[in-house]
């Protein structure tokens, strides 16, 4: 990596899979579609392109982390606000989502189970406070992540924790969006901004 390249934050590469995969569903949704929207190769090269400029900085590990950390958190602020703030649905919806995952998992290496324990860590903080504290959180999923990223396949595994988490949070959010891609992106804009903050500790 050259000197003025500029490593792509873990919040705004979040965002950027939420945001593509979000306006996927609602250009989906608009053209009249049924069926579930095709895949997005373009975004899964871009995706991979940020993990490889990661690997070559020595950071794959912390900022793929960080990344799924982000995912991780603003799926469960989506879905509890689907829920209607009931932290007792959210935990139902946990339970119950976790076993439909584990049960169609048939990959050899699934992402599936470690992205249900992700989030059921990140729920722990929904209430008053939902990013609690960040420091705690991060330590507590390290564990399920670093049990999940294996050795010399960092790239693949932090893409599938990542799109997985991904593809359960942009269909959602653009469902809470009713569709509309100018308030997909007015939010995410938004989010944005707190993206490129200087922080990188904290997302």
């Amino acid at each position: 990596m050259s000197e003025t390249t500029v490593e792509p934050r873990p919040g705004g590469v979040a965002l950027s899979l939420i945001r593509t995969i979000a306006l996927d569903e609602a250009a989906h949704s608009a053209a009249g579609s049924r069926e579930q929207a095709p895949p997005n190769w373009s975004m899964y090269r871009d995706l991979t392109e940020r993990l490889e400029t990661w690997k070559a900085a020595g950071t794959l590990r912390e900022k793929g982390l960080l990344t799924v950390e982000w995912l991780a958190v603003d799926l469960i602020a989506y879905r509890f606000q689907a829920l209607g703030e009931n932290k007792g649905k959210l935990d139902q919806w946990l339970n119950d989502f976790g076993d439909q995952v584990c049960r169609s998992q048939r990959h050899a290496h699934p992402a599936g189970p470690t992205a249900m324990t992700l989030l059921s860590v990140v729920a722990e903080d929904v209430g008053p406070g939902l990013r609690g504290n960040d420091a705690v959180r991060v330590a507590q999923l390290a564990v399920p992540y670093q049990g999940y990223v294996r050795p010399g396949q960092e790239v693949e595994d932090v893409r599938e924790l990542a799109l997985t988490l991904g593809l359960w949070a942009g269909p959602l959010l653009a469902s809470l969006m009713h569709y509309e891609s100018d308030r997909i992106t007015g939010y995410l804009d938004s989010r944005a901004v707190e993206a490129d903050g200087t922080n990188e500790g904290t997302n």
